[in-house]
């Protein structure tokens, strides 16, 4: 009787290893390769931007703000396409906490075409700058590549933000358990600059 009881004890255990391996394996399959997949999502992004922005002022490919002018790589760089041109003179400093409409996704896989959101400020589906508050972030304490893009935008602007892995890395996301080596691609809206106390 116990050898039996041993038995289906076993199987038991067997069959739930196997089960979460398989899970795993599947899960993996939707980030294989994700790292050159990352580098040619984001080489595609900047070829085109470069060819782009020559003729379309939308279109900008900006220095991260933290590397020296020695660097001239891709991934030194981010690219943003404005969706919409605000009216506000000031731009933030590294040292600012602002106010943003902010989505935060990965780039298109097979599970989600659109790309993986993981971050998103506001709650209905579509972004309704009239039904959603902004959120306050300190630009110090966010991705290279974000803070870059905030230092360089006006009050009301909403761009689209694609940063390169290597200018990604942020302590701010780590609650978000993402893939090694994923790019950033952000909808930010500057709402405002936080007043100087």
């Amino acid at each position: 009787m116990k050898r039996n009881l041993l038995y289906i004890l076993l199987l038991m255990i067997t069959t739930c290893v196997v089960t979460s391996c398989k899970e795993e394996g599947d899960s993996n399959n939707e980030f294989s390769n994700w790292q050159s997949r990352n580098n040619e999502y984001f080489n595609k992004v900047y070829k085109e931007a470069q060819t782009a922005s020559s003729t379309n002022s939308n279109i900008k490919i900006l220095r991260s703000w933290s590397l020296g002018n020695e660097l001239q790589k891709p991934e030194d760089h981010i690219v943003v396409k404005v969706l919409e041109n605000g009216t506000g003179t000031k731009t933030p400093v590294y040292n600012d906490s602002v106010y943003v409409h902010v989505q935060k996704r990965l780039i298109p896989s097979a599970t989600y075409p659109d790309g993986k959101i993981f971050s998103q400020s506001w709650t209905t589906e579509v972004f309704n700058p009239s039904v959603s508050a902004p959120i306050e972030i300190a630009v110090n304490a966010q991705c290279d590549g974000f803070a870059t893009a905030l230092q360089h935008m006006h009050v009301g602007d909403r761009w689209r933000v694609y940063v390169p892995y290597a200018l990604s890395e942020s302590n701010s996301e780590g609650q978000y358990n993402l893939p090694s080596h994923s790019m950033r691609i952000y909808d930010v809206t500057l709402a405002g600059i936080k007043a100087e106390k």
